[in-house]
């Protein structure tokens, strides 16, 4: 670990390898509806140089933990926030940080050498709390803000509709023992179970691959997406659920019919928020409508523990709407860049396209070297630039 004071009267702030505990503290000091950004949620992560930004109080209280990982050309030292599920890359952050804390820390000497020219922070939800409390001082500090936009996400308000006795209604309740009914008849006996806390187990997941493959996201896509399927995505879900706190916070509904898992609902709970990660069905059982079953009994339940929210998270807006959600935060995706030129040469590459981000930085590093080397007889371009090249293939496909 290096530390070093930023401003005396305000914090301490520290560079330190891998992934310290003052994650924890910091995620039960935050804003709830943030509460699994402990060090487990970010621990799934395998490449090298991992590190984590710090900034203590100067009794030694944890305020901000920003852990991250190497990102784009070697010669840039960019970083990003790092988690394996996006789009939650985010970091915790004390609630009653301050704006004059959040500045030591990104002017801090140690800090501002560890993450260069460039640190990525995203995706990420617009209205997060540490997100929007990093942006609003960095430009005083001379950062360049460049945000591009993936998408809206869908909440559901189930606390109103609770208490305005909308949910489940009539028509849910017969549609719901309709579906049932006809799915008993055949493929015989239902099952519903709900896994959390110390029910995680290797069958567990089993069951929930078995779903994943069988749905069109095993059938149609490339798996990049699966939750279970892709091991490196079932490594980051197994690797939260070591934390006792994660494992109560994330929930499974499995739907079986005669004991073969043919539906699911994954979901983390936050405060009084759920968010919807995943939800998968066997093809052959489409006509059956066994995720309309578990998304039902699934709202239901949510509205006994006391859940007020539900975000359907973005993307297939159709049932999303019909169960009564409307449109929330945007999902986005942030470099902050010091440099106007560099930011400059960033921009468009990084705001109106989706390429990787490290691809974005080696082209902006390339367009930056070119205006500077233009009115120069030495063309640094000639040495560079080849090996620019090479590296920005290499993280292309490896992003």
């Amino acid at each position: 670990m290096t530390s070093k004071p930023a401003r005396a009267d305000v914090i301490t702030c520290a560079l330190e390898i891998g992934l310290p505990t003052d994650l924890d503290r910091l995620a039960e000091a935050g804003d709830p509806a943030r509460g699994f950004l402990r060090r487990a949620w970010y621990a799934a992560e395998t490449r090298q140089g991992l590190c984590t930004l710090l900034a203590r109080r100067r009794d030694g209280t944890p305020v901000i933990a920003i852990p991250t990982r190497p990102i784009g050309p070697s010669i840039l030292r960019a970083r990003s926030v790092t988690a394996s599920y996006w789009p939650f890359r985010s970091f915790p952050m004390a609630s009653d940080a301050t704006e004059a804390e959040v500045a030591a820390l990104l002017g801090c000497p140690i800090v501002q050498r560890a993450i260069g020219p460039a640190l990525r922070i995203g995706p990420v939800y617009a209205d997060d709390p540490g997100l929007q409390r990093v942006v609003s001082v960095a430009p005083a500090l001379g950062w360049s803000v460049l945000t591009r936009e993936l998408g809206t996400t869908y909440l559901q308000d189930i606390g109103a509709q609770s208490t305005q006795d909308t949910w489940p209604g009539k028509s849910q309740t017969r549609k719901l023992k309709a579906y049932e009914r006809k799915l008993h008849e055949v493929h015989g006996e239902l099952r519903l179970r709900v896994v959390t806390g110390s029910d995680w187990s290797d069958q567990v997941w089993r069951d929930l691959a078995e779903i994943e493959t069988q749905s069109w996201v095993g059938t149609q896509t490339d798996h990049s997406g699966a939750k279970f399927i892709n091991r490196d995505n079932l490594r980051h879900w197994q690797t939260a659920v070591t934390d006792p706190v994660i494992a109560s916070q994330l929930r499974a509904m499995i739907l079986y019919a005669s004991d073969r898992p043919i539906a699911f609902s994954f979901d983390l709970e936050a405060g009084d928020v759920m968010y919807g990660i995943a939800s998968s069905y066997a093809e052959d059982m489409a006509r059956f409508s066994p995720g309309k079953i578990i998304t039902i009994h699934l709202i239901t339940q949510a509205i006994e523990r006391g859940v007020r929210t539900i975000d359907w998270g973005s993307g297939d807006t159709g049932y999303k709407r019909a169960l009564g959600a409307t449109a929330g935060p945007q999902i986005i995706d942030i470099m902050m860049v010091r440099g106007h030129l560099l930011a400059a040469a960033i921009k468009p590459r990084w705001e109106m396209t989706r390429q990787s981000a490290s691809l974005a930085l080696a082209e902006g590093l390339a367009a930056s070297l070119g205006e500077l080397t233009k009115a120069s007889a030495v063309r640094l371009e000639h040495v560079l630039f080849p090996g620019l090249a090479l590296t920005a293939a290499a993280a292309a496909m490896s992003e």
